[in-house]
């Protein structure tokens, strides 16, 4: 059932064209196209760059780059074809969502479903499943949830090959590290359901248990898995050169504004607002860089109200998850709030600065808590009681239906380069980046008054946008010499190697 409804609801992404990061990503990718060696993808970024570059994003994504690879050498660069494999892999991800739903919580078929078929239809998912890329996060998730599956697997009582199903679920780690940095958290989830396993054994035969022999074998399979990740993570640290990269404030303006308050209170709001777009998903856009997301300068600002509601919510749930771990030894809701908690640390800002403000893609995997917020969706609905199983399945129904239509109507906005910038303006229209996208694609099709409309606009809302001011002053080369040259001068202060600019100026 969940997989059929989840291709219902892609059924009209099947068409859409390359857009957005999918031409760089792919189409202009020798490592996607075969023009390097296969080998080659190995020491490259995601963008095909070498990782080791201080240019590079360090983006790496072997597994996803060597699926593109593949549907290209087979039905070269037909986005039909890679439509389909995305398409596929959120309907696998979507069994194995529901699969992961019937083994923490076995008594509940209901909510198994639920969960399930909410995030089969979910709209947020769109950018994952419908732009091309995004079949990075969709690749990660199904290595993310078959890694937790298979170390449930080994835990079992009865498991004649434990130390199979241990390494099982290393490799699947790996390979969802290998398809999206965040999978490597997958190895810290595996941690947690050994601790809730434990909870719920040690409550249901405490006289029984030999605590010490328990805990020597939970410690030791607890220190191999994350001595598995460390090394991983160590691994992956060296292919990066040692280094992190390097983002602009125009990446992520909060994480670079020099008021510590601000920071803060800004990170907190957008934790938010991830939370409110996966609750009521109505406002959502491909690109929310920039100045999308005004910065919270004050704690009088009524935007900090959503702030401590949000976290209000996620403080009760979790108080409720720990409650019913302990007392009713049902640790199904906790496992759930740590899928949705623990894997959204990496891309959470605390750990080191991230490039983008919010980024919707990011929320399909396990990294920004979908799979855990179904999840918790699941769990939650199960346990009303004060309604019957008929009412609880109409409402099902209704959202389902209300977040299916949704996003049907989301894949039209990524069928091709105009719907797609055209739909995040209609939504952020003070975004100087989808602003500057759409004067290049005007520009392209020889829209040149448009064109510098939108560039303007773009200065406007971002009066530092370098290469804005550069393409600007390109249009205005053959109308006006002297306002053509302010804005080459302009682009260069902003950055001093900015190169077009430099070469306009002769």
């Amino acid at each position: 059932i969940v997989g059929t409804v989840a291709v219902l609801c892609y059924m009209n992404a099947m068409h859409g064209d390359f857009v957005h990061d999918d031409l760089k990503a792919i189409v202009s990718n020798a490592d996607v196209t075969g023009e390097v060696a296969v080998a080659e993808v190995f020491v490259h970024d995601f963008w095909g760059s070498d990782i080791r570059s201080n240019t590079s994003h360090k983006s790496y994504r072997p597994l996803t780059t060597l699926t593109f690879r593949a549907t290209h050498a087979v039905f070269g660069l037909h986005p039909l074809a890679f439509h389909v494999v995305n398409v596929a892999l959120h309907v696998i991800v979507t069994s194995l969502l529901h699969m992961f739903m019937r083994e923490i919580d076995k008594a509940s078929r209901e909510g198994a479903l639920a969960a399930s078929l909410l995030f089969a239809v979910h709209p947020i998912h769109t950018e994952a499943v419908t732009g091309l890329v995004g079949r990075a996060d969709v690749l990660c998730a199904a290595f993310f949830l078959s890694c937790l599956m298979a170390y449930m697997q080994a835990i079992r009582p009865n498991t004649r090959s434990r130390n199979g199903w241990l390494l099982v679920s290393v490799l699947m780690a790996t390979g969802s590290m290998l398809s999206k940095e965040h999978g490597i958290t997958s190895l810290a989830l595996c941690g947690l359901i050994e601790v809730t396993d434990k909870i719920r054994s040690l409550y249901a035969q405490w006289e029984e248990v030999a605590c010490s022999l328990l805990a020597e074998a939970v410690l030791s399979r607890i220190l191999c898995d994350h001595s598995q990740g460390a090394l991983l993570v160590w691994c992956r640290w060296w292919l990066m050169g040692e280094k992190l990269p390097t983002f602009t404030e125009q990446d992520n303006p909060a994480a670079f504004h020099p008021n510590c308050i601000t920071r803060i209170l800004t990170r907190l709001y957008v934790y938010s607002l991830n939370l409110r777009l996966l609750v009521f998903p109505s406002q959502l856009s491909h690109d929310w860089s920039a100045n999308s997301i005004a910065l919270v300068h004050s704690i009088f600002d009524v935007r900090n109200w959503q702030t401590l509601f949000a976290f209000g919510i996620v403080s009760c749930v979790a108080w409720a998850a720990s409650k019913e771990a302990v007392y009713k030894r049902q640790p199904s809701l906790l496992l759930s709030l740590g899928v949705l908690v623990l894997p959204f640390i990496p891309a959470s800002g605390l750990l080191f600065t991230v490039g983008f403000v919010l980024a919707e893609r990011v929320l399909y995997i396990p990294r920004h808590a979908q799979p855990g917020f179904c999840a918790l969706f699941g769990c939650a609905l199960s346990r009303v009681n004060i309604v019957s199983s008929k009412q609880k399945l109409v409402f099902l129904i209704t959202l389902c239906s209300l977040f299916g239509v949704k996003t049907v109507l989301r894949n039209r906005a990524w069928q091709n380069r105009d719907s797609l910038i055209r739909s995040g303006l209609h939504v952020l229209p003070h975004n100087a980046k989808l602003h500057y996208n759409f004067g290049n694609l005007l520009k392209d099709t020889e829209r040149p008054i448009e064109a510098m409309n939108h560039y303007e606009k773009a200065i406007k809302y971002w009066p530092e946008y370098p290469s804005a001011h550069n393409n600007l002053g390109t249009l205005l080369s053959s109308m006006d010499a002297s306002l053509a040259e302010q804005h080459f001068r302009s682009a260069v202060k902003q950055a001093s190697c900015h190169s077009n600019a430099l070469f306009n100026l002769g």
